[in-house]
């Protein structure tokens, strides 16, 4: 790990709060990670054991909560729940507002993304706003973590090669298995 991520007890304000290209979201937020792992199992027909290979890990992903509408006691950053509503809103234009194809990589800082080594997010579009009456409200945005794509070389898989590469020159005097092991009549 990069830096020391801050007790819970001693710093709740930084668990609580999520910075999204260095702004603060507005609200309390819960950031959820969901790691997974590429594992092939290969077992042989009738037989009682297998091997597993592993095959990398997938990007990670995940959901932000946010919960906006409430007023924070005296001391706190979070402002009013009026103030709330109209940050998330001008966050909401700035962040999830573009059209997915012209969406970038956002930079992300909280405790849970900085655990998991993650520094940049795609979010998906948020969900709609969960509440009744004139309480808090909640909303949920998916995110996905953000890595260099790169493509393999083509006709490869692990460094070896999928087809034996064949000369032009000689390919033309291969003879089809099926031309001579014809039956004649």
């Amino acid at each position: 790990m990069a830096s020391e991520i801050a007790f819970w007890r001693t710093s709740p304000l930084v668990w609580n709060q999520l910075k999204i290209d260095g702004t603060t979201v507005p609200g309390i937020v819960k950031v959820t990670v969901k790691r997974g792992q590429r594992l092939d199992v290969r077992k042989p027909p009738k037989a009682h054991h297998a091997t597993l290979v592993d095959q990398g890990k997938p990007p990670a992903e995940g959901e932000i909560e946010i919960t906006i509408g409430f007023d924070a006691v005296v001391g706190q950053p979070f402002g009013t729940g009026a103030e709330q509503w109209t940050a998330y809103q001008k966050l909401e234009q700035t962040v999830f507002g573009k059209k997915p194809s012209k969406r970038n990589a956002s930079k992300v800082s909280h405790p849970e993304f900085t655990r998991a080594g993650i520094a940049q997010v795609f979010f998906g579009d948020p969900g709609t706003l969960e509440g009744e009456g004139p309480g808090t409200r909640t909303v949920k945005i998916p995110w996905f973590e953000y890595g260099k794509i790169t493509s393999a070389e083509a006709g490869t898989v692990g460094g070896a090669s999928l087809k034996p590469k064949m000369d032009v020159s000689t390919k033309s005097l291969a003879v089809k298995p099926s031309a001579t092991a014809t039956r004649k009549p």
